[in-house]
């Protein structure tokens, strides 16, 4: 029998036959667009609007919060489009009120909503966050006593004087921006940092006068400075802001005018808390076998990790010396965690990217507060500050302010300073190997507030910027107060799988689009195949190499290679990466698994392309297309098509399928003949009796966690 697929009807004999004539090349150029060399993905500058923390959710959707006392281009419907800016009164000079603000971009760029977050006088915005559902979590201050509060909040009274900041708040909103899902203050505290944990409970850090209100079993149940309005506290909110799980202060005994300042927190799964700031106190509470149980100065940066009630430490020690300089904490995907701290000195490591202090350090530690590794880094610290963020792989992404003269890597998005200090990145492995390091500015001054790692492997930067010919924000007014700018580069050569776009481990016999700038020619070229149909090793003077293998090419252009992984890096644990365009780039370590699974797109049983305007039947198949499957028996050749024969080459890797959560009958899995060799096709039995609607199919190969795509069902 012939069906719309091929010449064989699909899962019921365990053949499968890929469209006629649909050759991978055109899907991979077709799923990302590339610009000129040097050209960020996107750019949003807006004048005197400053940014002070970014995220971005799984989608690649971009929230950023800030203080602003300008106009920000709020969006119809959003929860609060105006705010008319009362004088806040601060002796001896009258000051300007200025409101929070959080705005929404998608992936491109473009502002999907953006509200103000304000009563009658000041906000301000020092943490923001998103969950799982796209609802987005603020915290700050106000001297507001009609801030906008929900009814059931934990607490909705305060004491306010106009002209201060003085009652904390945490804000939820919901994912259209358009209304507030709870709101509540927080009496006698000034947040300085915002993580929210799975369930969605929310955990603040800031500081707070001997009034903030601790709950039973805290660790620290008050101020050890009853008169000091600056104490170190933390606490957790229940995930519908109706009360405090836990709270608790963190500090020293500290004279007044100086204080602890727990800039920066971070929650694991387990529910344990990581806390990094700076203080003034001489006994800020450490652990007994500490890194530094005696503060290096007299004011020292520390980390601090409360357990999962806040009732104990589970590990605390200073660090360092600092200026006022507020270092970030972060946890990796094993459990340790990551410190980013301000000047100082530092015990670093003997594997240490920069042995020598000149910079801030950089530190991790076990979950258990080991030094596992510490080095310095050349970033020089202006008035912005540095921030870091890590991927799901545990590459870790650093920015700060660079002067001229650093070092760059191949393939950077700008290889030097063009000003007196830019913004400069970098990427590290998990071990601490660079991956990549870049400037990004114009000819002024350009300071990086935050930044946030997103899953395709680019960043987005946050900060403010003077240069009026910033990357890709057209031509700016130059010099201060200056713009607000968000922008998105790819920090370090980067493999995306052709079909997911998500970056980490590549698996043999994958299609991958390689990102970075100036590793191709400005006008994209696909290639031509051979009379045998294979792809060629050498397109457009561009070629590439796995662990000395070359890699059949499939697109070459100035910001995008799509090629193939060779099969025959199979059993490795990692390989370098080689690319070469006039001059060669340095070999880039991507680790490899044994599949690494993305899908193109999924087929109804009639060969059509499954949408929400073409749904599938209950109990009906579906045929799914990707890449990064794995090996397969017999191994497929490199760069070659599969051919259509008797029998197929099936994955080795074994395959589920669930629906809507309900098991799924595979019917086939494996090779996807006259499709290049990189694309595998996956037949599956549709569970009976699925509701009507958009479910999610998960698949799974092997041992990789299960990834999800949407399948409409009629």
């Amino acid at each position: 029998m012939e069906s719309a697929l091929g010449t064989c009807v699909p899962g019921f004999d365990r053949r499968t036959c890929g469209p006629k004539g649909l050759m991978v090349l055109l899907i991979a150029v077709s799923v990302t667009s590339a610009g000129a060399a040097g050209r960020p993905g996107f750019t949003v500058a807006l004048a005197h609007v400053f940014p002070q923390r970014v995220v971005v959710d799984g989608s690649g959707n971009t929230y950023v919060a800030g203080t602003t006392g300008a106009a920000i281009p709020t969006t119809p419907g959003a929860f609060q489009t105006t705010f008319a800016p009362k004088v806040c009164i601060v002796s001896p000079f009258p000051l300007q009120c200025q409101s929070a603000y959080v705005m929404k971009l998608d992936p491109a760029g473009s502002i999907v909503w953006a509200t103000y977050l304000n009563g009658s006088y000041g906000s301000s915005a020092t943490g923001v966050a998103v969950d799982s559902a796209g609802d987005v979590y603020i915290t700050g201050s106000t001297s507001s006593a009609d801030f906008p509060l929900t009814p059931g909040a934990a607490f909705t009274t305060g004491t306010f004087n106009a002209g201060f900041l003085s009652n904390g708040f945490i804000a939820k909103l919901n994912g259209s921006g358009t209304g507030l899902l709870y709101s509540t203050l927080i009496p006698d505290m000034s947040p300085l940092a915002l993580a929210i944990d799975a369930a969605g409970s929310a955990y603040v850090g800031g500081f707070a006068s001997a009034g903030f209100r601790t709950t039973d079993g805290a660790f620290e149940a008050t101020a050890r400075n009853p008169s000091q309005p600056y104490s170190g506290a933390v606490l957790k909110l229940k995930s519908d802001g109706s009360a405090l799980l836990w709270s608790t202060f963190l500090c020293g005994t500290v004279p007044l005018g100086n204080g602890d300042s727990p800039a920066s927190i971070a929650v694991d799964g387990s529910g344990n808390v990581a806390v990094a700031g700076f203080t003034a106190a001489s006994d800020f509470p450490v652990t007994p076998g500490a890194l530094e149980v005696k503060p290096p100065a007299s004011k020292s940066t520390y980390l601090s990790v409360l357990n999962p009630t806040g009732s104990a430490l589970v590990f605390s020690t200073y660090l360092s010396d600092c200026d006022n300089r507020n270092p970030t904490v972060r946890f990796d995907p094993r459990g340790g965690i990551y410190v980013l701290g301000e000047y100082g000195r530092f015990p670093v490591t003997g594997e240490a990217f920069q042995p020598t202090a000149g910079g801030p350090f950089l530190a991790h530690f076990s979950s258990t507060g080991i030094l596992l590794y510490a080095t310095y880094l050349p970033i020089q610290s202006a008035s912005g500050g540095e921030d870091m963020d890590l991927d799901s792989a545990g590459n870790l992404y650093v920015v700060g302010a660079g002067g001229p003269g650093l070092l760059t890597t191949g393939g950077a998005f700008q290889a030097a300073s063009a000003g007196a200090v830019n913004c400069y990145i970098m990427k590290f492995t998990p071990d601490g190997q660079l991956l990549g390091a870049t400037y990004l500015g114009g000819s002024s001054s350009d300071e990086a507030a935050a930044i946030a790692a997103v899953g395709d492997g680019s960043v987005v930067v946050a900060g403010i910027t003077t240069s009026s010919d910033f990357p890709g924000a057209g031509t700016l007014a130059a010099n201060a107060p200056g713009y607000g700018f968000v922008t998105s580069i790819f920090p370090a050569v980067t493999l995306q799988n052709a079909a997911s776009f998500s970056s980490g481990s590549i698996a043999p016999g994958e299609i991958v689009a390689i990102r970075a700038y100036g590793i191709g020619p400005a006008a994209g070229q696909i290639a031509k195949q051979a009379g045998d149909e294979s792809l060629p090793v050498s397109l457009a003077g561009v070629t590439v190499t796995f662990g000395g293998v070359p890699a059949p090419l499939v697109y070459a252009q100035d910001q995008q290679i799509n090629v193939q992984v060779p099969w025959e890096i199979a059993r490795r644990t990692s390989v370098a990466v080689q690319i070469s365009y006039q001059g060669t780039v340095g070999a880039v370590p991507v680790p490899v698994a044994a599949a690494a699974p993305g899908v193109f797109y999924i087929n109804n049983s009639d060969g059509s392309k499954n949408s929400t305007a073409n749904p599938a039947r209950s109990g009906d198949f579906v045929t799914l297309y990707g890449t990064g499957g794995g090996l397969t028996d017999p191994v497929g050749i490199t760069g070659a098509v599969w051919p259509v024969g008797a029998a197929y080459p099936v994955l080795r890797e074994g395959v589920t399928v669930t629906v809507g959560g309900a098991s799924a009958t595979v019917l086939y899995a494996g090779a996807s003949p006259l499709n290049e060799t990189g694309v595998f096709q996956i037949n599956v039995m549709l569970p009976g009796n699925l509701p009507a609607g958009t479910t999610i199919l998960k698949l799974q190969t092997g041992s990789t966690p299960g990834i999800g795509f949407p399948l409409a069902v009629k």
